[in-house]
């Protein structure tokens, strides 16, 4: 979904997301000494290896008149480098530093966020691996 088109939790969830990726003291290790972790292509193409934020699917889950929303993102991490243990050595930092992260939201509460799912596929061209981790949260709004 298109940065500009978000709104409310979604923005607050995916910015308190890359904030944490960005700011942590490991992630140039894999993604450079100016992280390539990104909300949106935009028609940019990057250097590998990158993380952009591939999905990002919102529903309503709204309980006693509690307004409370889930959320499903899908983090997309492209490399070219040491093969399927590289690809998953950078899955494992991404998650590892997710379920660590103390997410701050602007403007809503985090009911709860971790890691359900990961996995790494190789793409045609027999060098680059595309992986995915997918985040599951629940935000509710301030009051």
């Amino acid at each position: 979904m298109s940065s500009s088109l978000l709104t409310g939790a979604e923005r607050a969830l995916q910015d308190a997301v890359l904030a944490a990726l960005k700011e942590h003291s490991q992630i140039q290790e894999v993604f450079g000494s100016k992280p390539r972790i990104l909300g949106d292509l935009g028609g940019a193409k990057p250097a590998y290896p990158y993380l952009v934020i591939g999905q990002h699917e919102v529903r309503p889950a709204n309980a006693s008149g509690v307004i409370i929303q889930d959320h499903v993102i899908d983090l997309q991490v492209m490399t070219r480098w040491g093969g399927r243990a590289g690809a998953r050595d950078a899955v494992s930092l991404v998650q590892s530093i997710l379920d660590d992260a103390a997410l701050v939201l602007q403007g809503h509460n985090l009911v709860w966020c971790y890691v359900a799912f990961s996995d790494s596929l190789m793409l045609r061209d027999q060098q680059t691996f595309k992986s995915v981790v997918r985040i599951k949260a629940r935000t509710t709004p301030l009051d």
